[in-house]
């Protein structure tokens, strides 16, 4: 992630340099008359660069002699603060370390897209199946197989039934994602047909 951020700055910067000249040359021509049009111009250019924070930008002129003149600097002393936090992440937590350390944080932390895609799995009302592929007669009864969708229930005690199959449906497909993933891991073979025209899937 360092390594990411040093390139997304170097990126912004590079960005910077070819949008201000760009600016510079437009100076008094079109709708580029007026201090106010232009400094809007330059800071809608600098945001959209992501580089507003790194370049100090000066523009001499008035409306009246139509003497522009833009300059700009690097502002080292931001980009060094900003080179002091490259690769560095922030998690808040409510345990304390000794129940878990930060190797263990950032682990859960990148596992929280696995809860989120279970509750999506839950909550999607596509008839298709899990895996892609067209959910069998007995499924599609239920209006789109082990996922909630509207399924007719009227009596509570039912509904709550259903949800615990959904649930009890999603533990089990999960599960059986995490084995294969572990024997991917174990084998580094891919997974046959899985993607469109059989493509293999890493």
């Amino acid at each position: 992630k360092g390594a990411q951020d040093v390139a997304r700055r170097a990126k912004a910067l590079a960005r910077g340099e070819v949008a201000l000249p760009r600016l510079q040359r437009l100076l008094g021509k079109y709708d580029y008359r007026r201090r106010r049009t232009i400094e809007a111009r330059i800071e809608q250019a600098l945001r959209h660069a992501h580089v507003h924070r790194y370049l100090t930008v000066t523009l001499d002129g008035t409306d009246a002699d139509q003497a522009w003149r833009l300059t700009w600097t690097v502002d080292h002393a931001t980009l060094d603060v900003a080179a002091r936090f490259d690769g560095v992440v922030l998690l808040c937590r409510n345990v304390p370390p000794e129940r878990c350390a930060r190797p263990e944080l950032v682990v859960e932390h990148k596992g929280q897209i696995g809860v989120e895609q279970t509750i999506d799995f839950l909550k999607s009302r596509s008839r298709s199946a899990p895996c892609g592929c067209t959910p069998p007669p007995a499924w599609r009864g239920c209006q789109g197989g082990d996922r909630a969708g509207p399924a007719g229930l009227h009596f509570p005690t039912r509904l709550a039934g259903l949800t615990r199959l959904l649930m009890l449906a999603g533990l089990v497909a999960a599960l059986v994602e995490h084995q294969v993933r572990c024997w991917i891991a174990r084998t580094g073979e891919l997974l046959h047909g899985r993607l469109p025209e059989g493509r293999d899937n890493p």
